[in-house]
């Protein structure tokens, strides 16, 4: 196991993240999900730039710890491979206790959640292969 943050590659890592994801949120929410989101989600709210920065600020905070867990439980295996595992569970982590909870609080249709869960598991495993190719090669420091 990783025991010394590498800050610079870290802080690379996030940066990197935090953009792939949002890229990914603009596009599923403009191509994907717009045709499944109910009527009542289309309204515009008074304060929509003030949503926007919490949107941003959340994703940068999952970036951060996302990319800090990964460095964690970094084993200097190839890139790919390791950060696609560790995205799959992460998404699944993220998506299916979501999904399961939103069927009982929301009105929204079950076809709805069910793909807005499977794409937040697919935007997590990208998100796990950008921060396995960032992190490839890199020495495992031992404590």
């Amino acid at each position: 196991m990783n025991s010394k943050l590498n800050l610079k590659q870290w802080l690379i890592a996030t940066g990197a993240v935090f953009i792939v994801l949002s890229i990914l949120a603009f596009l599923v929410n403009r191509a994907v999900l717009v045709n499944w989101y109910p009527e009542q989600t289309l309204q515009k709210p008074e304060n929509l730039m003030m949503l926007r920065v919490w949107m941003y600020l959340s994703r940068l905070l999952f970036s951060a710890i996302f990319v800090y867990l990964f460095s964690l439980g970094y084993e200097g295996k190839p890139g790919i491979g390791q950060g696609l595992r560790y995205g799959l569970w992460v998404g699944l982590l993220m998506s299916l206790p979501g999904v399961f909870s939103s069927m009982v609080v929301t009105t929204s249709p079950v076809d709805f959640l069910v793909v807005g869960g499977a794409v937040r598991v697919i935007e997590i495993l990208i998100a796990g292969v950008v921060v396995g190719l960032i992190y490839k090669g890199q020495k495992v420091a031992t404590a």
